[in-house]
């Protein structure tokens, strides 16, 4: 049901490129026809999950301020064909031009790349316990069609604390118990954090593309590869994150802030997860944007 209902799906979805607008068509019973015109276009990228990846495929991303129109699935040389297209009709780039960039963009140097040593780094930062719920889940799903208690995950923590030095040190201070579960918890937390930052930041490349409108071009992540054009002209401001640790490792997330959205941050793109301040002062220099003095002195609000 669920294969004949989308093989349908495909057979209805299709595009077309007028002078002004692309046109989007798609629906079984209900028939959805959306225009977007070119001027309203502010981001294309591409995104490729791990099944994609293996069959060649692609999904092209539209991005109209809050609106985001999804494409897919496109073959990966058709998706990149019609980004480029799109390019041309929102810059006003010649084609040869915007073929060649694409060409030799992967030959230039980056603004910015991380390296896997970046990555473990930004991984520590973000602690999380999200990755290792999602696994207990998985965890709980495969149990139910397995021998009962095969994958019982309590029982594998229990055997592995359950050693008899650790029952004595618990036993005569509870104190030890407790910190003993701190630490453990910890240790999840950073390893969750690591293995969200390597699905999500993998192979992280930000690049600066030169056209008719300049723009920064940003590629990451493991299973799911995600190409995503970033019009300079489009950036409505940056924005510079860090904290108490971070700040004093001398780490640095930059973002841009545009009208398109980009997750659940809304319309912050990340453009340098993990970075020092003298790798981000290039970036800042093709912006326009300088950065703040640290000595700057600023205007306290009202204290009610």
């Amino acid at each position: 049901m669920t294969v004949g209902t989308a093989s349908l799906h495909w057979y209805r979805l299709g595009y077309r490129l007028e002078a002004n607008e692309i046109r989007i068509r798609s629906g079984i019973l209900g028939r959805y026809h959306r225009s977007i015109p070119f001027k309203r276009i502010q981001d294309v990228g591409l995104e490729q999950g791990a099944v994609a990846r293996v069959f060649g495929l692609s999904t092209l991303k539209l991005e109209t301020g809050s609106v985001e129109d999804a494409l897919g699935f496109l073959s990966l040389s058709d998706a990149e064909t019609l980004r480029v297209q799109l390019r041309e009709k929102t810059s006003g780039a010649t084609p040869t031009a915007t073929e060649k960039l694409e060409a030799v963009s992967d030959s230039l140097p980056p603004l910015f790349a991380m390296s896997n040593r970046r990555l473990l780094v930004e991984g520590l930062f973000n602690f999380s316990f999200i990755f290792f719920a999602a696994v207990a889940a998985g965890f709980q799903v495969i149990d139910s069609v397995l021998p009962k208690g095969s994958l019982d995950l309590s029982k594998w923590i229990l055997k592995i604390f359950a050693q008899d030095w650790i029952n004595r040190l618990t036993q005569s201070n509870p104190i030890y118990g407790f910190v003993m579960a701190l630490v453990g918890l910890g240790i999840i937390g950073m390893l969750g954090g690591i293995v969200l930052t390597v699905l999500r930041e993998y192979g992280f490349r930000l690049e600066l593309v030169e056209g008719a409108r300049n723009s920064f071009r940003r590629r990451r992540g493991l299973l799911t590869l995600t190409d995503l054009a970033m019009p300079i002209h489009r950036i409505q401001a940056l924005i510079l994150r860090t904290g108490l640790i971070r700040q004093r490792l001398g780490f640095y997330q930059l973002e841009f802030q545009l009208l398109a959205s980009d997750g659940p941050d809304g319309g912050n793109h990340s453009a340098a997860p993990c970075a020092r301040l003298e790798e981000i002062a290039p970036i800042l220099a093709e912006t326009g944007i300088e950065n703040a003095d640290p000595d700057l002195e600023f205007k306290r609000v009202h204290p009610a």
